[in-house]
């Protein structure tokens, strides 16, 4: 059947696409070729831009050079073709770098994914505008007034002497997904105890007045990987689920 191929250009993250004129013009010269494929434009993704530290030229330096990179792919392929893509769909940028696009040609089309929803990860000055949108809802299955440790029972006050945000232990349905504790403040992992996908240990100081069937939210580090561990999203608005979504599996 029928195909319009978008090809991906390497424009400095180096994790994937094309990146020479000659492999271009080999895969257009297999595109030209079957009458069931058509080009369609290309794809650049460059979240890289932003984590350029400032000895090396910083973002500024790093997104201009991806621009140039891609522009001389556009200008490589209306060469080799003989004609103008400047119709085609030309896709580019990230969550971490759409909103450095001010006109900024070639790109006609901008791509955004976990900014939408903003995890840890992507807490960057380009998208301070954003809040996050995606927590992992949990319950309490076990709340102690002290956190005995294994083998270190006796240590116990000291520990939460040395530090009061380890006085309670709080032990959640579930555990050690790529997601840090959000609410209620001050939650943490023990190191001690550990990381368990089960029952998972979160300590908190004597002030937090968790008690067993009470939730815990947290807040992922990313976004696609964590979705895939659960199922539809259920949405939250004025006090009430509303509806819920469904998220692509992995592998269907």
């Amino acid at each position: 059947m029928p195909m319009r191929i978008n090809l991906e250009i390497d424009v400095g993250l180096h994790r994937g696409g094309l990146n020479s004129n000659e492999t271009l013009a080999e895969v257009l010269g297999v595109i030209e070729a079957d009458p069931l494929l058509t080009f369609s434009g290309f794809m650049g993704y460059e979240p890289h831009v932003v984590k350029i530290p400032g000895i090396i030229g910083g973002p500024p330096k790093a997104f201009d050079k991806a621009q140039t990179v891609y522009r001389g792919f556009v200008a490589a392929a209306e060469k080799i073709l003989g004609r103008s893509i400047r119709e085609l769909t030309l896709n580019a940028a990230g969550s971490p770098t759409y909103q450095l696009y001010e006109g900024v040609e070639p790109a006609n089309e901008l791509c955004a994914g976990s900014g939408l929803v903003k995890p840890t990860d992507f807490d960057l000055a380009t998208l301070a505008d954003h809040q996050p949108a995606a927590f992992i809802a949990t319950p309490v299955i076990k709340a102690l007034d002290t956190t005995e440790v294994p083998g270190l029972e006796s240590l116990a006050s000291v520990m939460a002497w040395l530090n009061p945000n380890r006085g309670r232990a709080f032990f959640i349905y579930g555990g050690y997904w790529k997601a840090v504790p959000e609410s209620p403040a001050g939650l943490s992992v023990n190191p001690i105890y550990g990381h368990s996908t089960n029952q998972e240990m979160l300590n908190g100081s004597t002030s937090v007045e968790l008690r067993q069937d009470d939730w815990v939210f947290l807040r992922p580090t990313q976004s696609e990987h964590v979705f895939l561990q659960f199922g539809d999203i259920a949405v939250y608005d004025d006090g009430e689920i509303v509806e819920r979504w469904p998220v692509l599996t992995q592998g269907a």
